[in-house]
């Protein structure tokens, strides 16, 4: 029966960690994404303004605000990592203790 109830945990363990790298992947491709429009972002703005047609400023419009959303979104992921990594550092101190 205790075997069973460690292998129980151990699997609760191995999921706790698979969500944790689930989120962490999902960070790495806001960030990707992030670095790609902050780029592009640069480069229409070193273009000079009189050179700029309507749709281009929309375009810079478009891309901060899609930069600003980025930036929600990473910070809502991080949040969840670190309340992930805290279940998962308790768990782990939990089973250290029982042994």
């Amino acid at each position: 029966m205790r075997q069973w109830f460690g292998l129980v945990h151990e699997r609760s363990m191995l999921v706790r960690r698979d969500q944790l790298l689930q989120l962490q992947l999902r960070e790495l491709q806001l960030e990707d994404k992030h670095d790609r429009l902050q780029m592009e972002l640069r480069e229409r703005m070193a273009a000079p303004e009189a050179l700029k047609s309507d749709v281009d400023v929309e375009r810079e419009r478009e891309l901060v605000s899609t930069l600003l959303e980025i930036s929600e979104q990473r910070r809502a992921l991080r949040q969840a990592m670190d309340a992930e990594q805290d279940t998962l550092r308790m768990e782990c101190e939990s089973a250290e203790n029982r042994q």
